[in-house]
């Protein structure tokens, strides 16, 4: 199967004119020049816990995890404790060490996500 237009251009399978050496059509459905939109944000999922993906309850709702762990703070007990461990990271992810201490606190305590104003 062709992908491409001939030299000097070619009708494609849904009958519109492409020029030579543009993508032709696969389906004579096709319509020239007509792309699926999308808003931008893909699927929203965000990782609250170890190969754990969830869609944020609404828009001004963060991941505590993908927000702390990996960068100021590590796990105690995998996958059931984080801790504090990285404070020079602290500034990277916008946080005080009380903030951070905070969401380490609530993460452990079984909350997954916070508001963003945080």
């Amino acid at each position: 199967m062709k992908t491409r237009a001939q030299a000097g251009g070619e009708i494609g399978i849904n009958g519109e004119y492409y020029k030579g050496g543009q993508f032709l059509p696969s389906s004579p459905s096709t319509i020239k020049g007509e792309m699926k939109k999308t808003n931008g944000r893909g699927t929203r999922k965000e990782e609250i816990a170890p190969y754990t993906w969830e869609v944020a309850p609404a828009d001004n709702i963060r991941s505590i995890y993908t927000w702390i762990a990996g960068t100021v703070a590590s796990w105690k007990v995998y996958n059931e404790e984080l801790e504090l461990t990285n404070l020079a990271a602290l500034d990277y992810v916008g946080l005080t060490e009380e903030a951070a201490n905070e969401l380490v606190e609530k993460w452990n305590a079984g909350y997954r996500w916070i508001e963003r104003n945080i």
